[in-house]
């Protein structure tokens, strides 16, 4: 997203910026952070009619020179020594941070709202971009659906 951002025209655009999220600070001064990771699955089809070309495409599209065509165009590559390249962060400011991210990053949680909290948190942030809300009230909102979809959650189980 914080590509999207920088390059936007949001009146916002300037004063975002890219942090580790939030932690606690602990008796020997650390900060326990817990950023949270995901992953991208490829499948091929087994009927498909050329599976040799389909799986050298995606050897490529997730090997260093595919990962820096991705990282260009806005991706959050898996490589860490596509975060790392400085020629890259110059265009990606963001990427030492995520960088460090991966380095103690959980998966996310196993809940069963996991999917409805993700679609509330970017919906607020498209409207918070879009500037067709302000960014308390789309953040208030994504809060309450949340605490919704965890109720339903709830109850279903």
């Amino acid at each position: 997203m914080y590509p999207i951002i920088l390059n936007g025209t949001s009146e916002y655009k300037d004063v975002i910026q890219v942090a580790l999220v939030p932690g606690v600070e602990q008796e020997d001064g650390t900060i326990l952070r817990t950023p949270y990771t995901h992953s991208y699955f490829f499948a091929l089809n087994s009927e498909g009619p050329n599976l040799n070309a389909a799986f050298q495409f995606l050897i490529y599209a997730t090997g260093k020179e595919g990962g820096r065509i991705y990282a260009e165009a806005g991706g959050a590559p898996s490589r860490a020594s596509i975060f790392d390249d400085p020629e890259l962060q110059e265009v990606r400011p963001e990427f030492p941070l995520m960088r460090g991210s991966l380095e103690i990053a959980k998966a996310g949680p196993g809940i069963c709202f996991w999917p409805e909290h993700i679609d509330a948190m970017n919906t607020a942030l498209a409207a918070i971009l879009s500037l067709s809300d302000e960014p308390a009230d789309a953040l208030a909102a994504a809060a309450e659906q949340m605490r919704e979809a965890r109720t339903a959650c709830e109850m279903m189980q």
